[in-house]
């Protein structure tokens, strides 16, 4: 993050908010292969957990399930 690779996790974290309402139950930095990824869980405001995989270095969501 301090060289601008890696997107700040507050700034992921309110994307998701405005995508799905809910919270933040924890979260992880990880690797896929090469690629840094950040796993978010995620409470529903409808109760349902889902788990998001958001590229680090762009803050696209790569999936949720």
């Amino acid at each position: 993050m301090r060289q601008g690779q890696i997107a700040p996790l507050g700034s992921v974290i309110q994307n998701l908010r405005r995508i799905t309402p809910g919270r933040q139950l924890d979260s992880d930095l990880e690797y896929m292969g090469p690629r840094p990824v950040y796993r978010v869980r995620w409470m529903t405001a409808n109760g349902r957990r889902v788990d998001y995989f958001v590229d680090a270095t762009t803050g696209a969501i790569l999936s949720g399930r």
